[in-house]
């Protein structure tokens, strides 16, 4: 079982920019951000430093450095969040990063915040974070008030919280889904592939973070095939950015557009959840994969 809280930040630019950066700019700076903020011994190497085992900004960056213990060693441990970077702001320069952070790391949850902060004192982008809520019971539940700067109630990890579908599905994509087979993209996917990258994110992740059985991949693909699914507008968006990193330019693009799902969808709410909530396919840290669910009514 995968506990993890899901969170969502409001912010504000400070001028009249409300400059929009890709999610490698977002992401190199939220994780630049939080290695000045969490590291004691900025000048060492991160392999070599004698406190990389209890170090906020290893476990989340660089957790092949600490992981241990795992039965599967042919994987790297994938990073324990899933990011959501804003595309756009209001009329009044408001917008929301959502984050998704797995246990055990939501008890340094302070970390991010603080990041976070430190983030929009830069003259580049200077914003203020106004608001942190995390989803419980069903809603948006205030957690942190940015004006006090002071944390306003516990965040705990939890289960993720099924959707409640009746009728058919429909599954909108929020940010690109990058899915390939034999290092071609799945322009045209089926409900099984779905089902597959889903198994492959998320058994990933409990190998690493999680407890508790892993969902058995074949008697789902069986169940799979027998719904059904029909695409609408779905298409591949290419999308380019340049990573300063790199020193190169990043493919971002993947599906966009809805899917209508009709059938016995039963046993795949707890995955179809964890997917919306932690991302699917190539690009998760980026916040590529994401999506939402809404349930129609048959006949509506």
């Amino acid at each position: 079982m995968l506990r993890y809280a899901r969170l969502r930040f409001s912010c504000q630019w400070l001028d009249n920019a409300r400059r929009i950066h890709s999610p490698l700019h977002w992401r190199d700076d939220l994780e630049s951000a939080l290695c000045k903020v969490a590291c004691v011994l900025p000048r060492q190497d991160c392999g070599q430093c004698i406190v990389r085992s209890r170090c906020t900004y290893v476990g989340l960056f660089r957790p092949a450095l600490v992981c241990e213990g795992s039965n599967d060693k042919r994987t790297e441990p994938p990073m324990p969040f899933s990011l959501m970077f804003p595309e756009s702001s209001d009329h009044e320069g408001r917008f929301q990063l959502e984050l998704s952070l797995l246990q055990p790391w939501v008890d340094r949850l302070p970390y991010w915040i603080f990041a976070l902060t430190r983030m929009g004192k830069s003259k580049l982008h200077p914003f203020v974070v106004l608001e942190g809520e995390q989803w419980a019971h069903g809603g948006w539940e205030c957690f942190y008030d940015g004006r006090k700067e002071a944390l306003e109630k516990e965040v705990q990890a939890r289960a993720p919280c099924l959707p409640e579908l009746t009728g058919g599905v429909l599954l909108r994509w929020l940010r690109p889904g990058r899915f390939f087979r034999e290092g071609k993209p799945l322009t045209r996917p089926s409900f099984p592939d779905l089902v597959e990258a889903l198994q492959r994110r998320i058994r990933n992740l409990q190998t690493w973070y999680g407890d508790g059985d892993i969902l058995s991949p074949r008697e789902l693909l069986e169940k799979a095939g027998e719904v059904s699914w029909r695409a609408m507008g779905l298409r591949w968006v290419e999308r380019h950015r340049r990573s300063r990193r790199q020193g190169s330019t990043v493919a971002l693009g993947g599906l966009m557009g809805e899917i209508f799902l009709e059938g016995n969808l039963e046993p795949f709410l707890e995955l179809l959840a964890l997917g919306r909530d932690l991302g699917v396919g190539k690009g998760t840290a980026l916040g590529l994969g994401r999506y939402e669910l809404a349930g129609i009514a048959q006949g509506g």
